[in-house]
């Protein structure tokens, strides 16, 4: 059976060989800068090829995933101006779902609650709680995806990398993940690490209005890029 995130992994170290082996690029100066999701995979991708020039973490989770998605649950509905009663609930409710994922046990109460919050119309829940029918396919997820942590690869990692969180992230909390990426590399040996916190951004390092990248996040790119190449 595929584990979370085989499969992707697998494509992004397609493209890689695919790439190394035109003659119009240069094999020693391929790299992975990847956003969100695409930034913990770039990091899973350095781990399985020495090859590789550098990665590049944008705002990819660094911690278990089942982490992540507790997180979620009290920061987007946060920033979604829900009252901190409700954000009690949405995280409690996430937890209880994680629970029974991760145990098997509690399915009844588990769809009761969530029945009961659905006639409230909390909608917000179901994005990580899913549709879940049965206690096996719960199961199944916690196995296969919940409990995915990029963490123990990266003592494979021997490239350069850096990481950029963003201060106001909903979906990845900055300060544990860029302290996770930086301690992992650390304990690995690897001494060519850099990890920013953007002050202001969000999940795609933009402005709080979304218009326009926050300030310095292109030019760390470059200066960082051109350091190393």
């Amino acid at each position: 059976p595929q584990y979370y995130p085989e499969d992707l992994v697998n494509d992004a170290l397609a493209a890689f060989r695919l790439l190394r082996a035109r003659p119009d690029i240069d094999a020693k100066r391929i790299g992975f800068w990847g956003s969100s999701e695409g930034g913990m995979l770039a990091t899973q991708v350095a781990a399985r090829s020495s090859d590789v020039a550098f990665a590049i973490d944008s705002s990819g989770f660094m911690g278990p995933l089942w982490k992540t998605t507790l997180y979620q649950a009290a920061a987007i509905s946060r920033h979604y101006g829900a009252t901190e009663a409700d954000i009690r609930e949405y995280v409690a409710f996430t937890r209880q779902w994680l629970d029974v994922a991760r145990t098997g046990r509690g399915w009844d109460a588990f769809v009761a609650r969530r029945e009961q919050m659905r006639r409230k119309n909390e909608n917000v829940l179901f994005w990580s709680s899913g549709e879940f029918q049965s206690v096996k396919e719960m199961r199944w997820y916690w196995d296969h995806v919940l409990s995915f942590s990029p963490l123990p690869a990266l003592k494979n990692v021997r490239c350069p990398v850096l990481g950029l969180f963003g201060e106001s992230d909903t979906s990845t909390e900055a300060p544990v993940a860029a302290s996770n990426l930086r301690r992992a590399l650390d304990s690995a040996g690897n001494h060519d690490v850099t990890v920013q916190i953007v002050p202001g951004a969000g999940h795609s390092l933009s402005t709080a209005s979304g218009d326009r990248m926050a300030p310095g996040v292109f030019d760390t790119l470059r200066s960082w890029l051109l350091a190393r190449s």
